[in-house]
């Protein structure tokens, strides 16, 4: 599993004050003030939805705390997370993705995010495609599918409502 540091996820605060958050806006500052590609604007997308996360899942269903009290609990969490990924690439019909996961160089340097991180990712997603029948019709454990999909249609709004407000200001990459 790929783990990135805090610097990457742009967190700012105290999670066990519920008072953590995800900077994004340091991120555009930093990555989006002189250039737009699809690999910049994609990790934009990606720190906007761990923001959602952190106000519409983790917080109000009080997962730091059941983490601090299960000892199962962040290996469910993670089970559940491996099901979500491939029961989503079913519920939206995505399963074609597999052929587009081939990177050959990173297209921008972003703090903390190698080439090797990257790859690595990529080789889990291709187990996920691997499992997808398998896990198609499984329970979770921790989290509800229809608010996931809820949680997911309100990070593609705030994502794409962040994108449009800082596009005029940025120049195409062609």
């Amino acid at each position: 599993m790929v783990k990135y540091g805090v610097i990457t996820h742009y967190f700012e605060v105290d999670v066990d004050k519920r008072t953590r958050q995800v900077n994004y806006q340091k991120y555009i500052d930093t990555y989006l003030s002189d250039i737009k590609d699809d690999y910049s604007l994609g990790y934009l997308t990606h720190l906007i939805s761990d923001n959602v996360w952190m106000e519409y899942i983790y917080y109000p269903y009080e997962l730091k705390r059941k983490q601090d009290l299960d000892p199962t609990f962040l290996q469910r969490w993670y089970s559940d997370f491996r099901k979500m990924k491939t029961k989503l690439l079913c519920h939206y019909n995505m399963g074609y993705l597999k052929d587009w996961l081939e990177i050959d160089a990173l297209p921008r340097e972003i703090e903390d995010i190698t080439q090797d991180d990257l790859q690595k990712f990529i080789e889990v997603l291709y187990e996920d495609f691997e499992i997808i029948e398998k896990n198609k019709y499984c329970e979770l454990e921790v989290y509800n599918f229809d608010e996931i999909i809820e949680y997911i249609n309100l990070s593609k709004s705030k994502a794409i409502a962040v994108i449009e407000e800082i596009k005029p200001s940025i120049p195409t990459h062609d």
